[in-house]
């Protein structure tokens, strides 16, 4: 994912990506005919791209300055070295034994989350028809 805020960062993409000649492109030459003409410019931007590995690609975009964001599959972020730098990851208990899980998004301070073990299968089912068969009434009823 890579954005582009303004006329310099677009200069900046072109160079970065070896495809000046868009750059002063009427069609794209303002943030306005590059929306407008946003299917096209995708394309001269995949095109662009596609000759070039993830590596090559990030490097060049950092030299340029430009925000950019890697699309992580499901593993590459359980892997991403900032869940173990904030303490995303708690050890939970399970009945085949524990397991890392990962917390809560949301931290709020001075109040720990508790990270209650997992139940054994069937373990709160008759507490739950217990309660099903005959619910708490509302207070407003």
């Amino acid at each position: 994912v890579i954005a582009v805020q303004n006329t310099k960062e677009w200069r900046a993409l072109c160079g970065a990506l070896g495809v000046v000649e868009l750059a002063d492109e009427e069609r794209f030459a303002t943030n306005e005919g590059r929306v407008t003409n946003g299917a096209e410019l995708d394309e001269h931007i995949a095109a662009a791209t596609r000759r070039l590995d993830s590596e090559d690609l990030i490097g060049r975009l950092e030299s340029a300055g430009l925000a950019w964001g890697r699309l992580n599959d499901l593993f590459a972020v359980l892997d991403h070295p900032q869940l173990a730098a904030r303490h995303r990851w708690a050890t939970v208990q399970t009945p085949n034994g524990s397991f890392e899980a990962l917390r809560p998004p949301i931290d709020i301070e001075g109040i720990e989350v508790e990270m209650s073990r997992v139940p054994r299968l069937g373990e709160h089912t008759a507490a739950v028809l217990d309660w099903l068969s005959d619910p708490p009434v509302a207070a407003s009823e």
